[in-house]
């Protein structure tokens, strides 16, 4: 990427080495951050009560639709939801 602003020139050549360590230094704080962040989140599951690890198992997700009316185009159900709850249950 570096070398490609130089042949572009948005970048001169001597400061070509100070780009690349400030881009390395900046993805290492992101990186940190989203392991921090991945942590945070995997105590939050392993601190969760018998009760409400019960409740999400046995959770049922419906999905609905409105009535088909004559006047509306046709359109097909789907039973997938989202990329976290992936189908649901039941289509209604």
């Amino acid at each position: 990427m570096a070398d490609e602003m130089i042949e572009y020139e948005e970048l001169s050549a001597g400061r070509k080495d100070g780009f690349v360590e400030f881009v390395k230094e900046e993805v290492g704080k992101k990186e940190r951050c989203m392991q921090e962040e991945e942590e945070f989140h995997r105590r939050k599951v392993e601190g969760m009560s018998e009760e409400v690890e019960c409740t999400l198992e046995n959770m049922r997700l419906y999905k609905l639709y409105p009535l088909q009316t004559p006047g509306a185009p046709q359109f097909m159900k789907s039973q997938q939801t989202n990329k976290y709850f992936k189908n649901a249950h039941e289509v209604l």
